[in-house]
């Protein structure tokens, strides 16, 4: 449903399966840096407040395949969202369909460490 809305701002997501691949990074955390495209104060549902996104340029490679796949990290921003709690280990991923992708199965995810930062807690 944000599809057009993101369009219209400059990111167009057809090329992307619709939908997100909902993937644990645990037992590592994450933090944010510089979003490839941020836009603040997105109005793309009638009943629901503005809410701000950000999108990260990431690669997703599945095991024993030589191919990554140019992904983006989708980042609709909790402080916008207040009523959505996500686990903190969750990151949703917009991917070009994966035909092995399955619940379970193991990915291995790359980003710029100036984008998007994987680390153990206690680091």
């Amino acid at each position: 449903m944000q599809s057009p809305f993101f369009r219209a701002l400059g990111l167009d997501l057809s090329n992307f399966h619709k939908g997100t691949l909902n993937l644990s990074v645990y037992p590592y955390a994450f933090s944010l840096g510089k979003p490839l495209y941020f836009f603040p104060k997105v109005k793309w549902s009638p009943s629901l407040p503005p809410e701000n996104f950000s999108f990260f340029s990431c690669d997703l490679q599945l095991p024993g395949e030589k191919l990554a796949y140019s992904s983006l990290i989708y980042w609709p921003h909790p402080s916008t969202k207040p009523e959505f709690h996500q686990d903190p280990h969750i990151i949703e991923v917009i991917a070009p369909f994966i035909d092995m992708a399955a619940y379970g199965l193991e990915v291995e995810i790359s980003c710029l460490a100036s984008t998007f930062r994987f680390f153990l807690p206690d680091e």
